[in-house]
């Protein structure tokens, strides 16, 4: 019984996120459990992994075909490697991101919305 509570208090505290910058700051514990947990485990850590090699191409590339997985009643796999894959394209993103290698200034930037 206090599992089933708990788990709709989980639930509640979900439904009432009110901003979007709290959708993220919950979604990104999501991503890095999912990167700790999943891919790290599966691939190894930065340096060891298939991603530290490939391009921005590359990883646009991997992102497409999740995108492609989900769309109308592509997906067969299931809710849970649906959810999966979003986490998924999140995690490339950072990567692609990074792999472009923005300056200091260029973050700056973008971090002031500009």
């Amino acid at each position: 019984m206090m599992d089933t509570e708990k788990g709709k208090t989980e639930m509640m505290r979900i439904r009432f996120i009110d901003t979007r910058e709290e959708e993220w700051n919950e979604f990104e514990k999501i991503v890095s459990s999912h990167i700790v947990n999943y891919a790290n485990l599966q691939y190894g850590e930065k340096g060891e992994d298939q991603l530290t090699d490939w391009t921005v191409e590359q990883i646009l590339r991997q992102q497409q075909k999740y995108v492609t997985r989900n769309l109308g009643q592509n997906n067969r796999r299931g809710r849970i490697e649906q959810l999966r894959d979003a986490l998924k394209k999140a995690h490339y993103t950072c990567v692609e991101f990074w792999k472009l290698e923005p300056t200091e200034e260029e973050i700056e930037q973008l971090a002031k919305g500009e």
